[in-house]
């Protein structure tokens, strides 16, 4: 193959926004995320003129028959002036030049998420349309007023820069552009979610800023005037606090701090970041904190004797399980990892991080003595769970063959080996293992995860059974071999194999599938009772401070009943209290899914519940409409005979008593409808319910958990059958009592030969 010249001509010389266009993954990261880089970037800029008090509101309009979006602030607009050394419109400059921009020049911008002048070039490069129009007054901008209007394709300019008279006095920059396809090919399109999220960012970081999102035609709006303390808010909403909200903030040349953080239950940590108003993924910042928090924590721990013998020193991940962090920063000369803007940099920041959490967490430690002891206590558990599970992981048995077993993560042993002591808990998911992990005996409890619904050996035979990598590790773990020829009952590992999954309809399938698959591995595993199942509750509630389990929705209805019956008495033949407890979930949701589907608005619907039919049909047509109109929502399209009809129809039908009389404590309502009842009850006796995945979720307590894998408190059910025809009666008989008909059903149909 002959050999090519390397001369002058083979440099090729890239000029203006060639460079983006030709190397963009510089700029903007990966293809699939680059659409959403350019709406950042545009974004950016309308959050820094909030930053330095310009701006109050941003407005993001998306069409997506169209794929354009538009970002207008109410900012002090862009220069549209002649550029003193470029002699081309500074509007033309800022979109045109790489590295222009006035985010170097800390008069104009005292901080920014921008720091290299690259941003809006990117749009500009990367976009199939490009229209900007800035809007100056002299409040900003001295005698050189007006509209600036350019547009772009592809790195050109398509309309060059012309000036207009600013009429109406308003100062603001609206940008306007479609992604290019050419660029983005299949990823091209707007997320409208992803915008919406990145939008509502902006409003936690940037107390008081106003952001709106219209998404053809529909309206959002997003405002948070407590920024970072209404979002630890809102992103723990669901799950129980260990600790209150701790916020402190600091100043340095210039800079500013703010960091919040509380514990709440769960085994994970989260961290959030914001520098400028940018979301990022991390850095210095973080780093400072994580290593305060440890140093301190470990010193009260130490101080107060709390850690065990058997236990060296705390891991810093098991300080921070359960973390919940924000830090906000403004700063007026960030350094990032990179363009995209991924980690923070700055070296000086972890040790001033470092300093000022150092003060603020020994405060925190004095104001709060009992809660920090608490999470003291549960960090510690943490530990012991963390050294037990790395111990047997790492076990290895040794048959006296001389070849050693290895089990996967996936399953975590116990120490002892006698198979009447020893039980295996076969548990639906990864968090439910490490749930039961946390709080098993690891003396004679050994925990089996499955990834999710497991391999229904129906109709396989052995050979393809073995092939699944989850059936063939249950196989080593209850034989010791993957041989099937040399499964022997006689030699199984372990005379209790439980089967625990949630007690809803996937939960009941697991269970049925995992019973079919242990008969066809082997079925004298179930001929002499080694199989149980462990029936999980499926709600728990907190009442006054303390947990209450349910088994089933009878359970909860009978509870609900007990717990209301006093206080509420109805007048009427038709309807009865129990009825409409028993009901409630149902009703609710047929309910909610007629008010969705009409549009209607809860009022109109309680007007239509109470059943004034009468009064109603004697309206006309043009009145009907009025009363109508007034209670309706759907302004997506016409409001028109077929809705009227429809409505008419409801009212018609409705198959319920809509009215009767009602008596709660001393008070009595003549119209009571069942749609309020339901509503105060719910108000009034509310039960916070918590759906039991696996084993309880993160925000169940420790106790909850020991419930489960307490031998004397857990409900087991032994699975011993000497035919398919005895285990098909037995799971019948199970799950009658623990299901509704319809789940029963359910789960006999996946039982295959079963």
């Amino acid at each position: 193959m002959a050999k090519k010249s390397y001369s002058a001509e083979s440099i090729k010389v890239l000029h203006g926004l060639e460079g983006i266009r030709t190397r963009f993954d510089m700029y903007i990261g990966g293809i699939e995320t680059g659409v959403m880089h350019c709406v950042k970037e545009a974004i950016d800029n309308s959050v820094d003129e909030f930053i330095n008090g310009y701006a109050t509101t941003i407005q993001v309009t998306i069409d997506t028959k169209k794929n354009t979006i538009t970002v207008h602030d109410d900012g002090r607009g862009m220069p549209i002036d002649m550029h003193p050394t470029e002699k081309k419109p500074t509007l033309e400059v800022l979109f045109t030049n790489i590295h222009a921009g006035g985010k170097f020049d800390k008069s104009s911008f005292k901080v920014s998420a921008g720091k290299n002048g690259v941003g809006v070039k990117t749009l500009s490069a990367l976009c199939k349309n490009l229209i900007v129009e800035s809007y100056t007054t002299k409040k900003f901008h001295g005698s050189e007023t007006g509209i600036g209007h350019i547009e772009f394709s592809q790195g050109k300019i398509t309309v060059p820069f012309k000036k207009l008279t600013n009429k109406n006095n308003v100062h603001g920059t609206i940008i306007t552009f479609t992604p290019d396809e050419e660029i983005f090919k299949e990823y091209s399109k707007l997320n409208p979610e992803l915008i919406k999220e990145n939008l509502e960012l902006r409003t936690y970081s940037n107390a008081g800023l106003k952001a709106v999102l219209i998404v053809d035609g529909k309206k959002s709006v997003f405002q948070h005037k407590n920024g970072i303390k209404d979002y630890i808010n809102d992103i723990t909403t669901n799950i129980k606090s260990l600790t209150e909200p701790y916020f402190y903030e600091f100043e340095d040349n210039g800079n500013s701090y703010e960091v919040l953080f509380k514990y709440i239950n769960t085994d994970t940590e989260v961290f959030h970041s914001f520098v400028n108003g940018l979301k990022i993924g991390g850095g210095t910042q973080e780093t400072g904190f994580k290593q305060s928090l440890t140093s301190i924590i470990t010193k009260y721990v130490n101080d107060n004797k709390l850690l065990p013998k058997d236990i060296k020193e705390l891991n810093p991940d098991d300080i921070r399980k359960g973390l919940v962090c924000i830090i906000n920063i403004r700063h007026t000369n960030p350094s990032f990892k990179s363009q995209t803007k991924d980690e923070l940099t700055n070296p000086e920041v972890r040790g001033l991080m470092m300093k000022q959490s150092n003060q603020n967490l020994i405060e925190w430690i004095d104001k709060n003595p009992k809660v920090v002891k608490d999470i003291a206590n549960r960090i510690i558990k943490f530990a012991k769970s963390r050294l037990n599970t790395e111990k047997y992981v790492q076990k290895n048995i040794i048959k006296s063959s001389g070849s050693g077993i290895e089990y996967s993560k996936k399953f975590v042993d116990c120490v002892t080996t006698d198979p009447e002591k020893k039980r295996v808990y076969i548990v639906e998911g990864d968090s439910a293992a490490n749930n039961v992990i946390y709080c098993r005996d690891p003396e004679y409890m050994a925990v089996f995860g499955l990834k999710g619904k497991p391999l229904n050996c129906y109709g396989l035979d052995i050979k393809t059974i073995l092939k699944n990598p989850e059936m063939n590790e249950l196989t080593l773990i209850l034989f010791e071999t993957n041989d099937f020829k040399k499964f022997d009952i006689n030699n199984i590992t372990t005379h209790n194999i439980i089967i625990a999954s949630d007690s809803d309809t996937d939960g009941l399938h697991i269970r049925s599938l995992m019973i079919n698959n242990l008969w066809k591995i082997c079925p004298d595993i179930i001929k002499r009772g080694y199989v149980y199942i462990c029936l999980t509750p499926k709600y728990r509630a907190v009442i006054d401070k303390k947990n209450v389990f349910f088994q089933d929705d009878k359970e909860l209805s009978d509870y609900r009943y007990n717990m209301v019956k006093n206080d509420i008495k109805i007048y009427s033949n038709e309807i009865k209290l129990k009825d409409i407890i028993d009901n409630m979930e149902e009703f609710k949701k047929d309910c909610k899914e007629i008010i969705s589907k009409y549009s209607i608005n809860e009022d109109f619907f309680n007007e239509l519940l109470i059943g004034n039919e009468e009064v109603l049909e004697e309206l006309d047509y043009n009145e009907k409409i009025k009363r109508y109109q007034g209670f309706y929502e759907g302004m997506w399209h016409d409001f028109n005979d077929s809705l009227l009809s429809s409505i008419d129809i409801l009212i018609e039908n409705w198959d319920i008593p809509r009215s009767f009389e009602c008596k709660i404590n001393t008070a009595t309502w003549s119209h009571m409808t069942v749609w309020n009842l339901i509503k105060f009850i719910n108000k009034n006796y509310k039960l916070t319910l918590f759906y039991l995945k696996g084993l309880g979720e993160n925000n169940a307590s420790d106790d909850e958990f020991g419930l489960f894998m307490n031998p004397e408190t857990e409900r087991l059910i032994q699975i011993k059958c000497s035919s398919k025809e005895e285990l098909e009666k037995s799971l019948n008989n199970i799950f009658s009592k623990n299901s509704s008909e319809s789940r029963k059903e359910f789960v006999l149909e996946h039982l295959g030969e079963h």
